[in-house]
């Protein structure tokens, strides 16, 4: 027999409310104590609380990630166009290039124009996303449902494929996934986000 309290934690959020309400209308009639039913609601408070600042928290940290990395790409746009300028300044001497530390070879790809190209099969339980990374460190991979704005980050990956093992928004219904990537070189995304490819998930 399927254990009566949600997994999935938005269920589980409402599960919480509807059991409060019903013990708080019903609990007496059961034979639950006044100290039990305010016992139940304070539990069932606290368990939510503790949700929603799970939820929060995630939602802070890809916040703060997505402003890193576009802090870090602009950046680092910025000084390998200066790094490739002064290289080839007739000034420029080995030694200073090793004082610099840039002494190492340039970049094979050009990070303002740089596109990943993804591929996405179905499979049991999961969405394979294929990817070729030719010259990048890895890339950033992002979901979204269709017909929503924000991409939600998934994972970094630097060996093709990679496996979306995230479980159907709503049990039991299909849904369109779509995804897209990102290339990152030195911890930072560059370049155009890739073409969107969307499959239909069930599960």
């Amino acid at each position: 027999m399927a254990d009566f309290l949600p997994r999935d934690e938005g269920r589980l959020s409402s599960w919480l409310t509807n059991f409060q309400s019903g013990v708080t209308t019903h609990g007496a009639s059961v034979g639950m104590t006044p100290e039990q039913i305010a016992e139940v609601g304070t539990v069932c408070q606290s368990v939510k609380q503790a949700l929603d600042e799970a939820v929060a928290k995630r939602a802070a940290a890809s916040a703060a990630t997505a402003a890193k990395n576009e802090a870090k790409a602009e950046g680092f746009r910025t000084l390998r166009a200066l790094v490739r300028q002064i290289k080839a300044h007739p000034a420029m001497t080995p030694a200073l290039l090793q004082e610099l530390q840039i002494d190492g070879g340039d970049d094979a790809v050009d990070p303002d124009a740089y596109k990943a190209e993804l591929r996405a099969e179905v499979f049991a339980g999961h969405v394979r996303i294929s990817f070729v990374k030719r010259s990048v460190d890895g890339v950033n991979i992002y979901r979204r449902l269709a017909g929503q704005d924000a991409w939600v980050f998934l994972a970094r990956d630097t060996n093709s494929p990679y496996n979306d093992h995230t479980p159907l928004a709503t049990p039991g219904v299909a849904e369109t996934r779509e995804y897209r990537a990102l290339g990152v070189i030195d911890d930072a995304e560059i370049g155009q986000p890739s073409d969107i490819v969307s499959v239909v998930f069930a599960g």
